[in-house]
């Protein structure tokens, strides 16, 4: 279907094609998006870009390539495939990181809750430090079982009560810092797109 003739302006660009993570990498499953035909050919397509005519002030749906065809620049509209790309694949990378953290914090929740063993004093360093455990974890001690080093033992047990679980208790303390540089990333691309809709 022709659909006017030139002046044409991107109005959204969506992908709605599902993600997977395959060796490390995230990839667009074909076929998972919702389909829809392009106003301009007729084939179907998963990455839709809706357009507005400058002239009829219409909007359609069409394709990466029609979007070209009306004159649009091929680098403009082959850098918002790109960012959109990027989008989803982050968007799906701390979707992934957030649930992990969630089920780290669970588990670990659920450690706190449990009564730790006795610590006991069960033998001295040659060098006089104090050797003292909770169950299989161990601290060594200076200057006596100090308040530090109590906590520092407690924690070492929770932490390999997490270990034997299955889990990595490293997770609790740099999934937040992953989440936060991930998610400063997707609205920086989110910022380009903006300017690339604007430019």
């Amino acid at each position: 279907m022709e659909i006017g003739s030139k002046g044409f302006k991107i109005l959204k660009v969506e992908d709605t094609r599902q993600y997977e993570e395959i060796n490390d990498r995230w990839k667009p499953i074909p076929g998972s998006g919702m389909e829809h035909d392009c106003h301009r050919c007729g084939k179907t397509h998963e990455v839709l870009y809706t357009v507005e005519c400058l002239e009829t002030k219409e909007i359609f749906v069409v394709g990466g390539s029609c979007a070209k065809a009306y004159g649009m620049s091929k680098k403009k509209v082959a850098s918002l495939s790109n960012n959109i790309k990027k989008i989803k694949k982050l968007e799906r990378e701390i979707e992934k990181c957030k649930a992990e953290y969630e089920v780290n914090k669970k588990a670990y929740d659920a450690i706190l809750e449990l009564t730790p063993p006795e610590p006991k004093h069960v033998d001295n360093t040659k060098h006089g430090s104090e050797i003292w455990v909770m169950g299989d974890a161990q601290v060594w001690c200076s200057t006596g079982f100090t308040e530090e080093r109590k906590k520092c033992l407690l924690d070492s047990w929770r932490h390999n009560c997490l270990v034997k679980q299955g889990f990595k208790p490293y997770n609790l303390h740099s999934l937040p810092g992953t989440i936060r540089i991930l998610e400063d990333r997707l609205e920086k691309i989110h910022n380009k797109i903006d300017e690339l809709f604007n430019s």
